[in-house]
């Protein structure tokens, strides 16, 4: 098995890490097998069936590559992943996590080319998402918007729309996330069949917008609905013509339902758009600063902004995901493309207001897999895996 190389993790570790493990007082010997029970832990705590199948995503989804633009966010990425582990052996100091989870120790036993790695099928999360399995079509819509798709394909319920989609596509939609964010709110806010995430979006406020009423109305669907999965979308929108009051209204309705999502402990999804002096994106950032803690889960939806807003976003946030649709220019995508692993990737319909049928996804995969020279599949089942463990979402009945 490739985990168990015994004499190349001796190489790498005697090549690349043996100054650090002789200070620690650390050997070869000892060095491996803590690396390969690391790695045993974190598959298990990952719902993968072997240390195999995660090595294999990792390299797939670009976590194990080493040019320049890829060596902070390796370190990003597994300072996430151990997020989720409770206790482990060796991790309890700064010298052992350096020492133990160096990523670039997966990208030395892995082969260079992910199109020839080979997942178990039985390699699954509570959906039975294949992880990174080519061959599988299988997809979460992390963003769209029930209510307003309803209306505009004549509908009544999540069931019937998902039936319509099921009967002409590809793929199959495992998952979904509604966004219900808007007024008035319908019976369709609360559908059976569906995730849901509630907030109040900025084109909202108005001169007379009454925010602690907004913020109560949010706070009672979030804690009426099991479905419940985030906040949002929330954020800033400068987009369109705003008043210097207006922009202070959107920011204190911002601030008020971040504190809200970070309360009842759940993921935030950030609408944020506006250019020019004074840009939604800086306002943005100082708010979240402000109120959110830095490794709190945020989804910023739609992303479409500069690069230079990527970094700063994701380097303050390491946990943060961003959603991609079929309005992300190509420019914009091939950069972002080179910065951002697909474990930090969900795909986005925004129906009806983008895409104008919900879960169809086909364009914007088509151009992901593309841009990083992969399956399509592959894109399907590794940003459908990110939104699975991003909200942490279980089967509907």
């Amino acid at each position: 098995m490739q985990f168990g190389r015994a004499s190349n993790l001796r190489k790498h570790a005697e090549e690349k890490h043996g100054g650090r493990l002789h200070e620690h007082k650390y050997h070869p010997h000892e060095w491996i097998p803590l690396v390969l029970g690391f790695l045993f832990t974190l598959a298990t705590q990952m719902r993968f069936v072997s240390p195999d199948c995660l090595l294999a995503y990792c390299h797939a989804t670009g976590l194990t590559r080493r040019d320049n633009q890829r060596g902070d966010l390796e370190t990003l990425a597994l300072r996430e992943f151990t997020n989720i582990l409770t206790c482990t052996p060796g991790l309890t100091s700064q010298c052992s996590f350096n020492t133990l989870l160096d990523f670039h120790v997966l990208s030395h036993i892995l082969p260079a080319n992910p199109s020839t790695l080979l997942i178990p099928p039985q390699a699954t999360n509570p959906f039975g998402v294949p992880l990174g399995s080519v061959g599988q079509r299988l997809v979460v819509d992390a963003h769209f918007h029930l209510d307003a798709t309803l209306k505009r394909e004549r509908l009544s319920t999540f069931s019937e729309l998902a039936g319509r989609w099921s009967s002409v596509a590809d793929y199959q939609l495992v998952a979904s996330v509604n966004n219900c964010c808007f007024r008035p709110r319908n019976s369709s806010s609360a559908a059976a069949g569906t995730h849901h995430s509630y907030g109040c979006h900025p084109k909202l406020v108005t001169a007379n917008f009454d925010i602690p009423d907004a913020v109560e109305e949010v706070l009672s669907l979030v804690v009426s609905n099991p479905r419940t999965v985030a906040v949002g979308e929330i954020g800033l929108d400068y987009h369109h013509r705003t008043t210097p009051k207006l922009r202070r209204a959107q920011r204190d309705l911002f601030t008020s339902l971040l504190r809200l999502a970070v309360r009842q402990n759940l993921p935030v999804v950030i609408h944020c758009r506006g250019y020019g002096t004074g840009s939604a994106d800086a306002d943005c950032l100082e708010i979240l600063r402000e109120v959110v803690p830095q490794f709190y889960p945020l989804h910023f939806h739609c992303f479409c902004s500069s690069i230079s807003s990527f970094h700063s976003f994701s380097s303050s946030f390491p946990n943060s995901i961003f959603g991609i649709t079929s309005k992300i220019s190509d420019t914009l995508l091939h950069e972002l493309l080179t910065l951002l692993p697909l474990h930090r990737v969900v795909l986005e319909s925004d129906a009806p207001f983008i895409n104008k049928t919900p879960f169809d996804l086909s364009p914007t995969i088509e151009r992901i897999a593309a841009c990083l020279q992969l399956d399509p599949a592959l894109v399907m089942s590794a940003t459908a895996c990110t939104a699975i463990r991003f909200y942490r979402l279980q089967p509907l009945s």
